[in-house]
């Protein structure tokens, strides 16, 4: 048994509970063994952290906990908000990263909103809002790879049909032919 440091246990467990929210995020109504392992991920998290709060609103609003979902989703805003003040102070550069963790709450909340008023933000206006989005974010993979898991909790990727041949282009300008062929696969009806 390997001996980690507590960060280390931290940041294994972030790992983790990113690569549990976008196997959860693809998967079947019925496969729920996804979600089990990101409430595994999320439990070793602290509650106080934006990842453990980002997690547990994710798991929350899949479990139809709306007024939990956005608590988590206001505590995670609370973490990020101190530190991206800060951040953009010194540089844009430096506070990218927790713009799009910004980005990706905001979206969080639309995916809120449409589950618990979708008349108010029809699936239809949340692609046309998240695709002007990411425009802002064109060359950027990672910004891609964060925000995509949350959106595919409202519009799975068989639904974005545009979205993901976007994400497999992207994916295959920065030699990531993989991810990009697993995109169009996802992007099958």
């Amino acid at each position: 048994r390997a001996v980690l440091a507590p960060g280390e246990v931290a940041e294994l467990a972030r790992l983790g509970a990113a690569a549990a929210l976008d196997m959860a995020s693809h998967a079947t109504a019925g496969n729920e063994r996804h979600w089990a392992a990101l409430g595994r991920h999320a439990a070793l998290l602290p509650a106080r952290s934006f990842d453990g709060a980002f997690s547990r609103a994710v798991l929350a609003l899949h479990g139809g906990d709306w007024s939990g979902a956005q608590a988590y989703i206001d505590a995670a805003r609370g973490v990020i908000d101190a530190e991206v003040t800060g951040l953009v102070g010194e540089s844009y550069a430096r506070a990218y990263n927790g713009m799009v963790r910004l980005q990706r709450l905001s979206e969080l909340e639309e995916v809120l909103l449409n589950a618990t008023s979708p008349t108010t933000l029809p699936r239809a206006r949340l692609l046309e809002l998240w695709r002007g989005r990411l425009g802002h974010a064109a060359a950027d993979l990672s910004a891609w790879r964060e925000l995509l898991p949350v959106r595919a909790l409202a519009v799975p990727p068989r639904h974005d049909p545009h979205g993901m041949i976007a994400f497999a282009q992207l994916c295959s300008r920065n030699g990531q032919h993989t991810l990009a062929f697993e995109a169009l696969r996802h992007a099958e009806p």
